[in-house]
C-alpha cells in the first residue's frame, strides 16, 4: 500500500451521473432526480436509465418524456409503459442518446365547445359544452 491523494467531491459526482465518456454516454435531465451523464449499457431500457437518474420527480409529466437517439426525436408515455407492460412501447436507446422528462403543466384547453367559469364560483375552470347550451350569468 503506498499513500495516494485522490480529490473527492461527492456533489460533483452526484450532479454529474456516473462520469460516463462523452461519446459512449446517455445523457438525462429534466424533472429526474439526478441530471448527469450516465455510462451506455446495451439493453438497457429507458426506464433503467431513469431509475439510475435517480428516477421521475413527482414535477415530471411522465406522459411526455422526449427522448432523441442518432438526431431523431420521439416521445415516450411512460404510463401507458406501465399500464400495459407492452416491451414494444419502449424505445430502443443508443450510445450518445438523450432523455429529457419536463415538468408537467396544464395545458389551456381551447375550442369551440370551451367555457370558462372565472370568479368567485365554488368550481372555476375550463368545462366543454354542448351545442346550443345557454348560458346565463348573474352579478
Amino acid at each position: 500500500m503506498g499513500n495516494v491523494k485522490v480529490d473527492f467531491d461527492v456533489s460533483r459526482l452526484k450532479s454529474g451521473g456516473d462520469a460516463a465518456e462523452d461519446a459512449q454516454s446517455i445523457i438525462i435531465f429534466g424533472e429526474v432526480n439526478r441530471s448527469g451523464r450516465f455510462s451506455y449499457k446495451k439493453n438497457a431500457s429507458v426506464v433503467d436509465m431513469l431509475m439510475r437518474a435517480g428516477g421521475v420527480t413527482r414535477y415530471g409529466s411522465v406522459e411526455q418524456i422526449r427522448i432523441i437517439t442518432k438526431g431523431k426525436p420521439q416521445q415516450f408515455n411512460l404510463k401507458n409503459y406501465l399500464d400495459t407492460g407492452n416491451q414494444a412501447l419502449l424505445p430502443i436507446l443508443q450510445p450518445g442518446s438523450t432523455i429529457f422528462v419536463p415538468k408537467e403543466t396544464e395545458t389551456v384547453k381551447t375550442g369551440s365547445t370551451i367555457i370558462y367559469v372565472m370568479g368567485e364560483v365554488f368550481k372555476p375552470g375550463a368545462y366543454e359544452s354542448r351545442c346550443h347550451v345557454r348560458l346565463y350569468a348573474t352579478t
